[in-house]
This record gives C-alpha cells, structure tokens and sequence, in this order.
C-alpha cells in the first residue's frame, strides 16, 4: 500500500497593492463578458490579465472586445492572474472555484456559489482551511443602489417585515428552477439587510415540464423576528422585467425599485412620502472595488463571502423541496389493482 501524501495547502501571498489587480475572468458568457467590461474601465484598479471560455470564439470576442488576452486553458488563466472570476454555468462552478483556490488565486465566483448546498459546503471549508478569507460570492444585488441606501440608513434590528419581487423573463427553459436561480439573490438580501439568518419558513410555487420550478412564494422569518416574503418568477405572461423590495419599520414603510433604480420612504404616522437620494455608482463595479479591498487586507461589510453564499443556497434548497414535496402530494393517485 502506498502511504498518503500530504500536500501543504497553496501560499497566499500579499498582493502587491501599488499595481492594478491582475484579473482573469473564467466563463466568457453574458455576466463574463459584464465582468470584463468592468474590468476593463478602471485601468488604475484592475487589469484584465486574460479571459477564458470553452469556446475559443466567445473567448476571442471578449478578449478582442476589451483589450484583453485570450487564455488557452484554465491553467493558463490561472497562471496569469492574482485573482479569478468565475462566470461559468452554474454545474461548473464547483470545479473551477477549487482549481483556482488549490491554485493559490483570491475568487469571486458568479451566484449561486456552487449548483448544490453540498458542493457549497466543501468549497467553504476549503477556503476556511487556507486561513484566509479569499472566496467572494457575486451576491451584486448587495450593491444596488436601493440597497446599499437600506443597509446605511435602517437598523437591521429594526427591520419587522421584508418584500422582495424579482421576475425575469426568459426567452427559453433552464436547467435551474427560479428559486436556484433567481430566488438566491433574495434570500441572501433578507438575511444582509437583517443581519439574522433566516429560520425555517413555507414555499409553493408552480413548475414546467422538466421538474424545475417557474414561478414559486417563499414566506419565512429571520432569527431577529422580521417576517419575510419573496416571490420569484422566471417566465411571467407579460415578459416584463421587475425588482422590487417592500421593507417595514416601526415608524417608516420603505418602497424601492431595483431596476430604476428608485426608493420611498413613507411615514407610518403622518404618511408623509420623502424620496431617497441614490448613489450611481454601478453595482457590478462597487463589488469589484470591494473585492480588491478584501484582498488587499480589507473586508467590505457589502461584499457577500462564501459562507453567505452558502447560506443563501441552503435556504433556496429548502424551498424548492417544498415545492416539489407539494406538487407530488398533489399529483393524482394511482387506483390500486
């Protein structure tokens, strides 16, 4: 029998902060190319050191596109950046973000974290393991303008009801069901802006054909009492984009629009209506700032780690198994022979 090999995790050194950021981004799609658009505005914060993709054609697009080198393989992604944005589909997360953590490379990996709570799990108690929080959630919703406005002018303490309403219209089916892939953007903002976990709640929604739910409700508190409820759906009737968010005080009723981006703060006692002034700054854009920070020894408040990740996969988990427990309970029975 061959004894183990024991193989010392990666060294984390300290990335030189008087340079731009070195970053390659994996997964070269719709977000990858986002992502390297926004890299490649602020050349005194980042560098796009290279983009990657399973098809060299996407690759070479958005490569070309932003000034940008084209990385044959993952390995050489890798090897040419101190820092990697996962924008690959969701199933292939799991192996990219390990690949670049063994690799010795600081992570933002697009939401959800992983396709599965399980593969979640063991990415975050790789990432602990190294001593080093070095593995980011894109969890952008945090730094939407109309968020970051709650988070700085509410209480979380104070929060006593939540209301979030996200539909997205999709021009085909998807593998993941809204809850996975949009539902997680919410659970994880009634947990941010509450800073209580969520406790255990009720779900039911509708389905398609293939198992994975359309549209679903989930109705839920947090451990600090706030009562929640989001609703999600991913192929509405009218094709109509909508983002919004309900969130209750003792005293005020705050209504915001996540696409407008606008919010409303209404007096309980005089209903007395005041408008909030927002921030432009692009939130894709804060949360790369804030990944730089974090990396540079810094930990941003806004920027969601991988344990939020975690966390906010686990609960759409939970829900989407309550749907699916429904809508087994409801399928006709079977007459007995």
């Amino acid at each position: 029998m061959h004894s183990a090999v024991y193989l010392p995790p990666p060294r984390i050194g300290r990335v030189d902060a008087s340079r731009p950021l070195r970053i390659s981004v994996i997964g070269a799609g719709a977000m990858g190319r986002r992502h390297a658009r926004v890299l490649a505005s602020r050349p005194s914060s980042f560098s796009l050191a290279s983009v990657m993709d399973v098809d060299g054609a996407t690759a070479d697009d958005v490569a070309e596109l932003y000034g940008a080198r084209r990385a044959a393989t993952e390995i050489d992604a890798l090897a040419s950046a101190d820092a990697i944005i996962v924008s690959t589909p969701i199933r292939a997360h799991a192996d990219t973000v390990r690949r670049a953590l063994a690799s010795g490379k600081h992570v933002l990996v697009e939401k959800p974290i992983a396709a599965s709570a399980r593969e979640a799990a063991v990415l975050v108690a790789l990432a602990e393991s190294y001593g080093a929080a070095r593995l980011f959630v894109g969890h952008s919703e945090r730094f939407n303008p109309v968020v970051r406005a709650l988070a700085r002018l509410v209480e979380p303490s104070s929060v006593r009801a939540l209301e979030l309403r996200r539909v997205g219209a999709r021009p085909s089916p998807r593998e993941e069901g809204a809850l996975l892939n949009l539902g997680v953007h919410d659970l994880d903002l009634a947990a941010y802006l509450t800073r209580s976990p969520l406790g255990f709640g009720h779900a039911a929604g509708e389905r398609d054909g293939s198992g994975a739910e359309e549209r679903a409700h989930v109705l839920t508190r947090t451990e600090s009492g706030a009562t929640v409820h989001i609703y999600v759906d991913q192929r509405p009737a009218d094709g109509i984009r909508r983002r919004t968010i309900a969130l209750a005080t003792r005293t005020h009723v705050w209504h915001g629009d996540l696409l407008t981006p606008s919010l409303v703060r209404t007096c309980r006692v005089t209903s007395s209506h005041e408008t909030i002034p927002l921030d432009t700054e692009e939130p894709l854009l804060a949360q790369t700032l804030a990944f730089t920070l974090a990396i540079h020894g810094g930990m941003p408040s806004e920027i969601a780690t991988a344990r939020d990740g975690l966390m906010a996969l686990r609960s759409a988990e939970r829900a989407a198994r309550q749907v699916q427990a429904a809508r087994l309970e409801n399928l006709p029975r079977r007459p007995r022979s």
